[in-house]
């Protein structure tokens, strides 16, 4: 074998193998930010199937849904996200964190983590004064709305109506336990798009907040860190979403 090898090499100096492609260990939204041109695509992660990077588009809806059965423990992987959208100019970005674990600078946008009210006050307040295209984050909308009045969910579901009007997208991120109960609210039903949206970790299989047509048995067998599912049009990407350095969870 040694010798046909080299007998080989002889014959065809200047050829090589090809490398076998290969998703890195990990993927940092840091590292993805040279890739960010455009906020109807922005780099998430790494297509586990081409081996390239995977583009996201955040405003194919005006409500996005990140969910899975541990969505609020990677909150690495939407800060990351936060950090694409303020990276190129003309976006305004508002968080409610009902988590307590994001920080947020003044100039990457509001945060909120108390009273829901008053938050939601003043997140209508900022985009409506606003000439920007506005990035509205739940972060745990279950929470958020639990502890809001009864009179601030109608002033809830005005504003989720209004969305367009105001120039505003709205991504709600929470475990898979709170979206049960939120995909058989009215506003929810008649508003959010359950073709598309995205899963982390495993258990797509078994949930019913986003629809997909082409998830396998071999899918099921699926299990690598940072592993996600990018839904469009009922339609699965898998990928290896992008994490910062310090995300100890999945």
């Amino acid at each position: 074998i040694k010798a046909m090898k080299e007998h080989m090499i002889s014959l065809y100096p200047n050829m090589k193998a090809k490398e076998i492609p290969q998703i890195p260990s990990s993927v940092t939204s840091e590292s993805l930010l040279p890739y960010v041109k455009d906020i109807n695509n922005l780099p998430i992660g790494i297509d586990n199937n081409e081996f390239a990077i995977y583009y996201h588009n955040i405003t194919k809806n005006r409500i996005s849904s990140i969910t899975g059965n541990t969505a609020l423990s990677s909150l690495s992987f939407i800060c990351g996200i936060i950090d694409e959208i303020n990276y190129l100019p003309g976006n305004h970005v508002e968080v409610y964190d009902s988590t307590y674990l994001v920080n947020l600078d003044s100039n990457e946008g509001n945060l909120y983590n108390s009273d829901p009210d008053s938050s939601l006050d003043s997140i209508i307040e900022n985009v409506s004064n606003t000439d920007n295209t506005n990035f509205v984050f739940i972060l745990g909308l279950k929470s958020f709305l639990g502890d809001m009045s009864e009179e601030y969910k109608v002033k809830f579901e005005e504003f989720v109506s209004s969305l367009s009007e105001k120039n505003c997208y709205l991504i709600i991120v929470d475990n898979y336990s709170s979206f049960k109960r939120l995909v058989s609210e009215t506003w929810y039903q008649t508003r959010v798009d359950n073709t598309s949206g995205i899963w982390l970790g495993e258990g797509l299989g078994s949930q019913m907040a986003i629809n997909v047509s082409n998830f396998s048995m071999e899918d099921r067998k699926l299990d690598f860190p940072y592993m996600g599912f990018a839904v469009k049009n009922s339609k699965k990407v898998i990928i290896k979403c992008a994490i910062d350095d310090y995300e100890g969870n999945q």
